[in-house]
């Protein structure tokens, strides 16, 4: 039970999600945290929608399984490398850190290119971005599976990752993926997303205009109550947003003026709602009919 929102724009891909967990059967007693996980030292970012346990269960085990892919890489590696007289001492060096950002301020900036040695080799093996894709296809089917016992969809995953170009994919419970070229929304909120998206969304419009949108969509919402799982209240009243950007760099993407934005939302979802009412009393209103 959430709203999540993944978008593919020119200077990259967002994920934008509301933060409340709602026990289905005690939905007061909701928490609220951050729900989109990026794995460490990678430029990977897993956000869900359907049973926690289950997407716990996925996090933890795709963690592990991407561990032993470079493990298993590294030792075909090492064996090829040395044929040559050469080592993984001579690669590795050559491995940077993705650079993260803390906010929207360090987008501006511009990245620090390395300069590569004249005598660096590629390694013959890769573990691509189709290998990580498939393993996440293959561990969904297997806990959707576990999962289905207790719901038709029991799980839905957004991946978003870069591995020289930002990529988003959408893979159910089934292990079906697909890759999102424009924008998507899942969880119990999502119905809501499209008419809004359909004519304030451009797909070459900026990170912010997106992403903004992105934010009044889920805050509107949690105004207006149309969906009692989701919310952001209690951290901040912010979703979260992460973003992956074409120059590699990725991380969360704050705006300074929060407060002010928050109120703009909350005005504009306010005048909405009173409209719905003013048209839900005239539909009270007795109407007369002609003979």
């Amino acid at each position: 039970m959430t709203l999540v929102i993944g978008i593919n724009c020119p200077e990259g891909i967002a994920l934008v999600s509301d933060r409340k967990l709602t026990d289905i059967e005690n939905p007061e007693n909701a928490i609220y945290e951050d729900k989109i996980n990026l794995l460490p030292n990678t430029q990977v970012g897993f956000v869900a929608s359907g049973i926690t346990d289950l997407f716990r269960q996925f996090y933890r085990r795709i963690g592990i399984l991407i561990d032993q892919r470079q493990r298993e890489t590294r030792i075909k590696n090492e064996v090829e490398l040395r044929k040559v007289g050469r080592t993984l001492r001579d690669y590795e060096v050559q491995i940077e850190l993705p650079e993260t950002i803390q906010g929207k301020e360090d987008v501006k900036k511009e990245k620090q290119e390395a300069k590569p040695r004249e005598d660096y080799i590629q390694p013959p093996y890769i573990y691509t971005g189709e290998h990580f894709i498939g393993d996440c296809k293959a561990l969904m089917e297997e806990i959707g599976a576990e999962g289905s016992k207790f719901a038709s969809n029991p799980l839905d995953l957004l991946v978003a990752f870069n591995t020289g170009i930002p990529s988003l994919f959408h893979i159910n419970s089934q292990g079906y993926e697909r890759q999102i070229d424009k924008y998507i929304a899942i969880g119990s909120g999502s119905p809501f997303v499209k008419k809004f998206f359909d004519r304030l969304w451009k797909p070459d419009g900026s990170l912010d205009q997106a992403i903004l949108t992105a934010v009044f969509v889920i805050k509107y919402v949690e105004h207006l109550k149309t969906d009692p799982f989701v919310g952001c209240r209690e951290i901040d009243d912010f979703p979260q947003i992460i973003v992956f950007l074409k120059d590699g760099r990725y991380g969360n993407y704050g705006f300074e003026e929060k407060e002010e934005l928050l109120k703009g939302i909350k005005k504009k979802t306010g005048e909405f709602e009173k409209l719905i009412f003013s048209l839900a009393e005239q539909d009270k209103s007795p109407i007369s009919s002609q003979g």
